[in-house]
């Protein structure tokens, strides 16, 4: 095989695996279709205990540590401020709501 049959074979692998993740991103996305994260403020009577800065990665099921919920709000990695109250946990992504 010469120098250009191994570059299509690759490209054809590299397109293969791009479209393989696509159709499955796809399918998680109407597999979590039935799931909203919760949106709003904080109630007026929680106490912040703590809040701090991070890097949000993903939302997992409890017991499924590695699958990971296409949720709209919560699907990609982002920038966040973690604000822990008494009455729950609040996430503020950048470019989404509370």
């Amino acid at each position: 095989m010469n120098r250009e049959g191994a570059l299509l074979v690759m490209i054809a692998v590299a397109v293969a695996l791009l479209a393989l993740g696509a159709f499955a991103w796809r399918r998680r996305s109407r597999r979590d279709a039935g799931i909203v994260a919760p949106f709003g403020e904080a109630p007026d009577a929680a106490a912040v205990q703590t809040a701090t800065s991070g890097f949000y990665v993903a939302t997992t099921r409890h017991g499924d540590a590695l699958e990971r919920l296409a949720i709209r709000g919560l699907g990609f990695r982002s920038r966040v401020d973690v604000t822990v109250t008494d009455r729950g946990v609040a996430l503020d992504l950048v470019g989404q709501p509370r």
